[in-house]
């Protein structure tokens, strides 16, 4: 379905009709409904699976957090960034 969806997209690119855009649009919504019922089935897996296999659920809630936990580099005073935590700690 991806493939047709692509195909659709490059054939409404090299004749930017109204037709043409329709069936793209058409494809489009099919293929995001599809990809959305897939990512709720394999969510309802993990959940239905969680004392199973607790591994793999607590795999999927890490991946689901917002907030990482990755420090950046920070720019000095004097134009180079931090090399280590200590460092952009202090900065």
């Amino acid at each position: 379905m991806i493939r047709e969806r692509s195909k659709a997209w490059h054939k409404y690119r090299q004749n930017s009709s109204g037709r043409n855009f329709e069936k793209y649009k058409r494809i489009r919504n099919k293929v995001n409904r599809c990809i959305r019922s897939e990512e709720n089935l394999k969510r309802k897996r993990i959940l239905k699976g969680f004392k199973d296999n607790p591994k793999r659920f607590y795999g999927y809630m890490r991946q689901m957090q917002l907030v990482k936990d990755n420090v950046v580099a920070l720019k000095e005073e004097n134009g180079e960034l931090t090399k280590t935590d200590q460092e952009t700690r202090n900065s």
